[in-house]
Order: C-alpha cells, then sequence, then structure tokens
C-alpha cells in the first residue's frame, strides 16, 4: 500500500511539473505555429500519444478547421480536416459535460465524427473540448496510442485544455489587435502603418 502510495504521488509530482511547462510555454508565443507546435506537442508527450493536433470553431464559415502544425501528422492532412457544422455534427460532439470522449474503436463508436476520423486511420482516439466564455470553440484530439486511452488520460487532458483555451483566446485577440493595428476600421483597407512597415520590410529584403 505504501509502495502505491509513493508512486501515485511521483506520478502527481511528473503530472504537475508537465502542467507547469506548458503552462508556461503557452505564455511566451504570439505565433500561431509556435503556439500550436507547443500545445500539441506537449500533450502528446504527457501521454504517450503518436498524433495531437487541435480543431478550432471558425464562426464566420460555422465550420471546424483543422490547426496546423500538429504532432505526428502533417501539415497538408490538416488541411483536409475543416467541415460545417451541422446540426447533426453539433448534437454528435455535443459531451462538453462528459469532459472528454474516449474511443478504442471508432469504427463501432457512433459517437464519432466518421468523417474526421478515416481520412487519417485513427485508433484509440481521445477528443476534448475547450471553451472560451461558456462556448466550445474547438476540440483537441489525441489518437493511435500504443495502448488503449483511458480515464486517466482523458482527466489530465481536460486540465491541459482548459489552459490551451486560454492561450488560444489569447493568440485570436493578439492577432485582432494586430489587424486593427495596420487596417482601416471603416474600409478594412490597410492604412498608413501598414505601408511604412511592408516599406521597411521590402527594403531590408532588397
Amino acid at each position: 500500500t505504501l509502495q502505491q502510495a509513493l508512486r501515485d504521488r511521483e506520478r502527481q509530482l511528473h503530472e504537475l511539473a508537465m502542467i507547469a511547462r506548458f503552462v508556461e510555454g503557452c505564455a511566451r508565443f504570439q505565433d500561431g505555429d509556435e503556439l500550436y507546435r507547443h500545445l500539441t506537442t506537449h500533450i502528446a508527450e504527457a501521454v504517450g500519444a503518436e498524433v495531437c493536433f487541435v480543431i478550432r470553431y471558425d464562426k464566420p464559415s460555422n465550420e471546424m478547421v483543422a490547426q496546423a502544425p500538429g504532432y505526428g501528422v502533417h501539415a497538408d492532412q490538416l488541411a483536409a480536416v475543416r467541415y460545417p457544422v451541422t446540426p447533426e455534427i453539433r448534437s454528435a460532439w455535443d459531451f462538453k459535460g462528459q469532459g472528454a470522449l474516449l474511443c478504442n474503436d471508432p469504427q463501432s463508436d457512433q459517437r464519432i465524427l466518421r468523417d474526421l476520423i478515416r481520412p487519417f486511420g485513427f485508433y484509440n482516439l481521445v477528443a476534448v473540448p475547450f471553451s472560451f466564455q461558456g462556448r466550445v470553440s474547438g476540440l483537441i484530439v489525441v489518437a493511435n496510442k500504443p495502448k488503449w486511452v483511458t480515464h486517466e488520460d482523458g482527466r489530465l487532458l481536460v486540465v491541459f485544455a482548459n489552459h490551451a483555451s486560454i492561450a488560444i483566446a489569447n493568440l485570436g485577440f493578439y492577432q485582432e489587435i494586430q489587424q486593427l493595428a495596420i487596417r482601416d476600421g471603416l474600409t478594412g483597407l490597410h492604412n498608413y502603418r501598414y505601408f511604412r512597415q511592408q516599406i521597411a520590410r521590402s527594403v531590408q529584403h532588397a
């Protein structure tokens, strides 16, 4: 019993150290590629997965869109993961209250969107929603583990997802502010500030 208690404590300390490194890195990045690379790499390593990527809800197009880069999956494969959010899909992904959706046999699990899984040949999959201001804004997908995924994996991924949602929201705010700084609010056209930036880049490049 004492040995088991020590093993549990060591596992908890290891998880806390991983989460601390993950959160520290999330606060550093203001570039989308760097942030998604950080998120997917650390999450995959935390649960020993071969594949990890993020799917975000794009409100203007009402679509779920995979974000590159991912871990263990090529950008051109992720580019194909884009589908409209129909009422059927919305109900299929309505597992926010469950925290994490575990699936060790995608072909027989009707809760999983087969259109999402089949192009990759995924197995042993965990999908964890992340939300902002009470609304689900995306999914973290982890797949292809050597062993079956467990509820312990799901519990750990929910913790990562909570921190990832804040980092992704902050990235969106930063990018929006960047656009406001270089575009006219009325016409949407680039302003004089953008013109000066592009001239400086062109001169440096030349």
